[in-house]
């Protein structure tokens, strides 16, 4: 197989940020109650679907977990500092975040993202990610 073109690669890198906003969005969204279902977690599978990361396999959680840690790594960076909203995704059976998850304590994480004023950061632009 070929190596993918400049273009492709920009083309998948693109995608790749623009997935990191919408999961982001979706994130925040469940952190302030302002989206579907309320504030809280969500599955790591329906975070996926509604983010239209999709497809057989586990594919689809590679490429979840890289957009996680994107954005674990945009709020650790951020000045001031961000809760890791990250932590509001998780495995559907545990109900907590895997193994990839880089918090020390999950649920004083998850108790700091759901009180902070998610609503008055300003929303990251593509290249944050």
């Amino acid at each position: 197989m070929p190596a993918p073109t400049r273009e492709e690669r920009e083309n998948r890198e693109q995608e790749f940020r623009a997935q990191c906003l919408l999961v982001w969005g979706i994130l925040v969204g469940r952190a302030t109650g302002a989206g579907p279902g309320g504030a809280g977690a969500i599955a790591y599978n329906q975070l996926a679907t509604r983010a239209g990361i999709g497809g057989d396999g586990q594919g689809w959680f590679q490429r979840l977990v890289k957009i996680l840690d994107a954005i674990y790594c945009f709020c650790r960076h951020h000045e001031p500092g961000l809760p890791p909203l990250v932590v509001l995704a998780v495995n559907a059976r545990h109900g907590e975040p895997g193994e990839s998850y880089r918090g020390t304590d999950i649920a004083a994480d998850t108790e700091q993202v759901l009180a902070y004023p998610w609503l008055q950061v300003p929303d990251p632009q593509p290249e944050d990610f």
